[in-house]
């Protein structure tokens, strides 16, 4: 992508690039969750759902917080022509990645069984073969998110989506469905998740090999702040994943893989809210740290106001829809998951706050202050841990869910807290509203649709509310009155599909 491109059309072009590759990732994922509640039951979900939390969170320890380090370095040297400085640094990032990745993969490897006496203590024995072929990924999984971090910081965010999102998710499911019907239901779980972070990994080395400047003669010696910067984001980023995933560990440490199998469907619906503000994030950041070195922070205020307000127009209806047609999600699942609807609903609006600040985020980590980030997610993280405590064993899964909700409410207020006092920012604009009219305006159709289809088959039911719902959404939105950036925008995807059908 040119960077001659207006910030605006940059960020809207990579962030469709990003949607539709954590879209089909999100929906291939998904359906992965599905065919194995489906075939093997929640108690395999659960055993699936502990050690992908245990495999992603070990990774953020091996990574050492290089993903984001060379995402705001990388940026830099771009933005100031040093193009060796880039292959200096993600050749240090890569080595030291592979290091403590084999490190802590053969740490746990030799501890698997310590971890399921100690900690999961109601995991099955079968748990302790499944995790130990989940750790040797680890080393692969680090490298390849590495690598998609220093594609990100060149501000390139498909090779992100397809070595994150795209290709393990396509491995993993197809892998299952060859694998079910002549393995055994442990091995359909191995074997697709071992191939998944074994091709992902393959094409994160190729597509970063695209992009890395023509080496010169001239050797260049990588930043010393490299691994400086990128430790207390290594802390936050823990700190974060373990919000994000400390329901699903406190209900495996608390219950059964049953409980947690129960639970994941709901979780993983929840989170398929801010798929668009995860894309927009991830080229938000990069282009905040270039015009942070700039000192250009009028722009960062106008570009924060409009992704909250992308991100609301997306997140907004998603989050009404769930909470018409949860049940109807939930029975993809089968008929024992509609006990968990009502922890559905509390994640998707848990989820939708945090939409609000995520932008603020980005703002404070690439202006410098990384540290703030770790005492924002530390505070989190231990208010989370403490609701879960106190709620799970009394709530059950309703228990965990009301603990994120808590959690990342808290989060979002001192993020947008903390902005508006150290940069005089905020990410909330008057246009804003126009997307909560409009989903307002979906929401009543949907509910008189209700009428006419909720008795008809689920997939029926979520296929007619899917393209009325959106579709009246949309309508609404349009008939509002679109912001200039926003119709550029729009103008700029038509010539490009006029190019394409040409």
């Amino acid at each position: 992508m040119s960077d001659t491109l207006p910030h605006e059309l940059k960020i809207a072009r990579e962030a469709s690039i990003g949607l539709g590759g954590s879209a089909l990732g999100s929906v291939l994922r998904y359906t992965f969750n599905v065919l194995v509640a489906r075939f093997l039951g929640m108690h395999f979900l659960g055993l699936y759902a502990l050690g992908n939390v245990a495999v992603n969170v070990a990774a953020v320890f091996g990574r050492l917080g290089l993903d984001m380090g060379l995402l705001r370095f990388l940026a830099r040297f771009k933005a100031l022509k040093q193009e060796s400085l880039i292959n200096a640094t993600i050749k240090r990032a890569v080595i030291i990645g592979a290091i403590s990745g084999l490190l802590i993969s053969i740490a746990l490897i030799m501890g698997t069984d310590a971890l399921r006496g100690r900690i999961f203590q109601h995991s099955p024995p079968e748990a302790g073969v499944l995790f130990k072929w989940y750790f040797a990924t680890i080393p692969l999984l680090i490298l390849t998110q590495v690598l998609a971090g220093a594609s990100q910081g060149l501000k390139v965010l498909k090779h992100r989506a397809l070595v994150l999102n795209i290709i393990p998710a396509t491995v993993l499911c197809f892998g299952f469905l060859g694998m079910f019907f002549w393995a055994s239901p442990l091995e359909s779980l191995v074997v697709p998740y071992l191939a998944s972070q074994i091709v992902a990994f393959g094409a994160a080395v190729w597509f970063i090999r695209q992009l890395m400047p023509r080496e010169d003669h001239r050797a260049a010696q990588p930043p010393p702040g490299l691994v400086k910067f990128s430790l207390p984001l290594m802390f936050a980023s823990l700190i974060g994943i373990l919000i994000h995933w400390s329901d699903i560990l406190m209900l495996g440490i608390l219950t059964d893989t049953g409980t947690v199998g129960l639970y994941q469907p709901a979780a993983r619906t929840a989170g398929l809210i801010v798929v668009f503000t995860t894309s927009l994030s991830g080229i938000w950041a990069p282009i905040v740290s270039g015009l942070d070195s700039q000192n250009e922070h009028h722009r960062i205020a106008v570009l924060l106001r409009l992704i909250t307000r992308w991100s609301i127009a997306i997140a907004w209806p998603s989050f009404l829809f769930l909470m018409l047609y949860g049940s109807k999600v939930m029975l993809l699942f089968g008929a024992e998951f509609l006990a968990v609807v009502p922890a559905l609903q509390v994640l998707a609006l848990g989820q939708l706050v945090t939409i609000f600040a995520l932008g603020s985020a980005n703002v404070l980590i690439m202006t410098g202050h990384p540290k703030i980030a770790m005492i924002n997610n530390t505070l989190t993280l231990t208010i989370n841990v403490v609701a879960n405590l106190v709620l799970i064993p009394r709530m059950g899964v309703m228990g965990a869910a009301l603990g994120s909700l808590i959690a990342l409410s808290v989060l979002a207020v001192a993020r947008l807290v903390e902005v508006l006092v150290i940069h005089r920012l905020h990410p909330f604009a008057v246009h804003q509203l126009k997307p909560l009219v409009a989903g307002l305006g979906a929401l009543v159709i949907g509910m008189a649709l209700n009428r006419v289809i909720y008795n008809w088959h689920t997939i029926l039911v979520l296929l007619v509310a899917v393209l009325v719902f959106t579709g009246v959404y949309f309508s609404l939105l349009y008939a509002l009155r679109l912001e200039p950036e926003d119709r550029e925008v729009l103008r700029a995807f038509q010539r490009k599909y006029n190019r394409w059908r040409i």
